[in-house]
């Protein structure tokens, strides 16, 4: 099975059970983030924006919701049962004026390369662990851009750890982690005007299961490349 089913088929399993507490604050931090970024790189009034790896809009509703420059955002995910969760959370918000400046696509962007339309702005989080060849979906994304477009995301570190963050039948499928030395020669590679690739969040969890790490833990790290 390709590592591509794998993980759609756990995240389908998951869906109804993903969101948490630690997961909403990790959303409403992240959006933060990505929305200072793009305030302070644009100057254009009306952005589009595609999130890679969207899952059930976590960090994608508050984005927008304190963004009034995003007039459309395309919520992408290999998983429709996350996406299905996410659409529900927008239709719980009641306000159809809101809920119209988002389109959730369930496809695979690793083989699916025809897009709508260009987008200013690609942001993800805690995605790219699970791809494959990382630095090929930056290629792909950057192809996605609007001139002087920008990618912004989020992953974790490469630590003794890390390797532990997952559930056991997805280890062998996702990264450990990344080095950030590594992912900014990914982003120089691409040509931008602007890259950087910085930590900015120290995580620990307790881990309970036999003959593992008592705690795991990692650093998230923000990567962006701008055009």
């Amino acid at each position: 099975m390709s590592r591509t089913k794998i993980t759609r088929e756990f995240f389908n399993q998951v869906s109804q059970k993903w969101d948490n507490v630690q997961l909403i604050k990790l959303g409403n931090m992240l959006s933060a983030i990505f929305n200072k970024n793009i305030n302070g790189l644009f100057t254009k009034e009306k952005l589009t924006v595609l999130d890679f790896g969207a899952g059930t809009l976590t960090t994608c509703i508050p984005l927008v919701l304190n963004n009034d420059r995003i007039e459309k955002l395309y919520a992408v995910d290999i998983s429709e049962k996350m996406l299905e969760k996410g659409k529900k959370k927008l239709e719980d918000l009641k306000n159809t004026e809101f809920s119209d400046r988002f389109e959730l696509k369930a496809i695979d962007l690793t083989t699916e390369t025809e897009f709508p339309e260009k987008v200013d702005v690609v942001v993800s989080s805690m995605a790219f662990h699970h791809l494959k060849e990382p630095k090929k979906m930056l290629k792909v994304l950057k192809s996605l851009l609007k001139e002087n477009g920008c990618i912004m995301f989020v992953d974790y570190t490469l630590t003794e750890t890390s390797y532990y963050f997952h559930p056991v039948q997805l280890r062998e499928e996702v990264h450990a982690g990344f080095e950030t030395e590594k992912v900014l020669e990914w982003l120089k590679e691409l040509d931008g005007q602007k890259h950087s690739c910085e930590t900015f969040f120290h995580f620990e969890k307790p881990n309970n299961v036999e003959n593992e790490p008592q705690v795991i833990e990692f650093d998230l790290f923000l990567a962006l490349a701008k055009f």
